[in-house]
């Protein structure tokens, strides 16, 4: 994706950074016990089969779902 265009954000009036995620074994196992308890709900939006990955890509371009789009596998 590289990093976002600066000129552009200032021109658009926001600001820009870039973020890389690491992956976090003791924080996913903390998430996972919030959301065991149900401090955390999960909500997700539609479930698509691995053979209907267009449709799930075309519903996430148009428009922004509440909630998570899944793939099945």
């Amino acid at each position: 994706m590289g990093k976002p265009d600066e000129k552009t954000a200032n021109s658009l009036g926001v600001r820009c950074a870039e973020y890389m995620a690491e992956p976090n074994r003791e924080q996913l196992d903390q998430i996972a016990v919030l959301i065991e308890t149900g401090k955390v709900a999960v909500i997700v939006s539609k479930t698509f089969s691995l053979a209907e990955a267009r449709q799930a890509h075309q519903c996430l371009e148009n428009g922004h779902p509440r909630g998570k789009v899944v793939l099945s596998v």
